[in-house]
């Protein structure tokens, strides 16, 4: 099956400087604050209508990506997410992927910019923005999922297992199982980098939520907040993103060792011709 990112899921050429994982981030990082300080003029000006999210991305993005923001309702879903926008699949299997839907929880408190809560507005943000400058990241998220047998195991992997507070040793054991007990081996190296990309991509949007978050709360200083409770710790993010690093690591390793034995073996079949 053919996947296509569409021009108006990716960012053009003038905001990547370079094709790094790391200049990329930067230019997300950039649109971040971007975003930010635009949301921080809508509200000065008395406008925080859900409404001006979307118009906040639409200005940062300069009009030139789909994005469609929806707000939820805590009874209605448990958690805010942002998931790739795409025509029907054609008759030739093609995927064309437009752009991305935001969905964010809706719950009216003080802290917040039109019911939504400052680190989980900027938590999904980091993810929008990561998917709009990595479209082979995207690519591969469409490519595991083409199995749904495959991709909701995977789904659940991710959520009971790394996105919740599996202590270390404890992970590393139920990896090493899923991996050679779930996984096809065809598709085991895409999971893998996938699941690699998730942690590192779910790392980086809870630390964007939490340091706007504090820039919130220190312009604001007078007002009371709730604790804060820092995920990448509490679901020990860090460290299994290194697991995961270093089971691919091993993966690849195991992979080019066979093909350097079937090759091996297809020229001692020639030379015995």
């Amino acid at each position: 099956m053919k996947i296509i990112i569409g021009k108006t899921a990716r960012l053009p050429g003038k905001f990547i400087k370079n094709g790094s994982l790391s200049d990329r981030y930067k230019c997300v990082q950039e649109l971040e604050d971007k975003f930010y300080q635009r949301i921080q003029r809508y509200k000065s000006a008395g406008k925080d209508a859900f409404e001006y999210i979307n118009k906040a991305y639409s200005y940062v993005l300069e009009g030139k990506n789909i994005i469609q923001t929806i707000p939820l309702s805590p009874e209605k879903a448990n958690f805010s997410v942002v998931y790739p926008a795409e025509n029907a699949i054609s008759k030739n299997g093609t995927r064309n992927i437009l752009g991305y839907i935001v969905e964010l929880l809706v719950n009216r408190t003080d802290e917040q910019f039109a019911g939504v809560f400052t680190d989980t507005l900027m938590h999904e943000t980091d993810h929008l923005f990561s998917y709009l400058t990595n479209p082979k990241y995207v690519t591969r998220i469409i490519k595991v999922s083409q199995n749904s047998t495959t991709a909701e195991n995977c789904e659940k992997f991710f959520i009971n297992n790394i996105q919740s507070p599996v202590n270390i040793n404890s992970f590393e054991r139920k990896l090493n199982r899923f991996v050679k007990n779930e996984i096809p081996k065809s598709q085991l190296i895409d999971i893998l980098q996938n699941f690699r990309y998730k942690t590192i991509n779910e790392i980086n949007a809870y630390n964007t939520g939490k340091k706007y978050l504090f820039k919130e709360r220190l312009s604001n200083p007078e007002r009371i907040y709730p604790q804060y409770h820092d995920q990448v710790e509490i679901q020990n993010l860090k460290g299994k993103f290194d697991i995961l690093n270093e089971v691919l690591r091993k993966t690849l390793q195991t992979e080019r060792k066979e093909i350097q034995t079937k090759n091996a073996e297809k020229l001692t079949c020639y030379k015995d011709m």
